[in-house]
């Protein structure tokens, strides 16, 4: 409701021993965090959390005078009900590319392994909301920015193409073991030509792990199919903590 946030609130619950919640619940929003309370910034549209940092996107948050460009705020859980935040945008310091009107940062985060993932579907590359992808490296109590990722990226497999939503969904995985990595779907891929068939992207961070583009017709068999979506929602799970995913 408006009495809490225009826009938009998380609800952060402390467990009890049985893993339930047992007290109210603490209500985090950006009237009592770092940023602006707007309306429609959908503060809350993607979660992600590891150790005691989470990432809370707001991918409608405006930038200044840019609409829509989007934020994520780098949550810090100081123990008790004490959180504090700090605000990440795409004209943060070094991070790639600048805030524009729509790419809307923060639509998709994956936060695992000491490395963290942004998506940006709607940023504008050779072509009209192509995607993105800001991997960060997680330290104690920030990001720090290491590579943005897109089709164009040197040994990424495929394609810059309009409309393409690359980033619409990410996770941090493991695509060999002991190597660290995104998963990465663009759900409006076009595959040959059929239309919105959809791809995801298993693309390593370090080492010689080869990069993969996964999509029906190739890696995921069968045939593509027009507004199949592949790579809408994704995750990666692996049965050790060395294992690949």
């Amino acid at each position: 409701p408006r009495s809490v946030a225009r826009g938009g609130a998380i609800l952060a619950y402390r467990l009890g021993a049985d893993g339930l919640p047992a007290w109210e619940p603490i209500v985090l929003s950006q009237r009592n965090l770092p940023g602006a309370d707007e309306t429609g910034d959908g503060f809350g549209t993607s979660l992600a959390a590891s150790g005691s940092l989470a990432l809370v996107g707001a991918p409608r948050e405006d930038v200044g005078r840019v609409r829509d460009a989007g934020a994520v705020t780098v949550l810090r859980y100081r123990g008790g009900t004490r959180f504090t935040g700090t605000v990440l945008t795409q004209n943060s310091r070094g991070v790639a590319g600048k805030a524009e009107r729509g790419d809307r940062f923060g639509w998709a985060v994956a936060m695992a392994d000491g490395y963290a993932a942004i998506g940006v579907p709607f940023e504008d590359g050779p072509r009209r909301d192509t995607g993105a992808v800001a991997v960060f490296r997680v330290g104690a109590t920030s990001l720090r920015p290491v590579a943005t990722l897109t089709q164009s990226t040197r040994g990424v497999p495929g394609i810059a193409e309009a409309g393409d939503l690359f980033g619409w969904d990410v996770a941090v995985m493991r695509p060999c073991p002991g190597v660290p990595g995104i998963l990465v779907g663009a759900p409006a891929e076009a595959i040959g030509d059929v239309g919105q068939a959809g791809s995801a992207w298993v693309l390593p961070l370090t080492g010689a792990c080869p990069a993969r583009q996964l999509a029906e017709g190739g890696r995921l068999g069968g045939a593509p199919t027009e507004m199949a979506l592949v790579g809408v929602a994704g995750t990666a799970p692996r049965t050790s903590a060395s294992a690949g995913a």
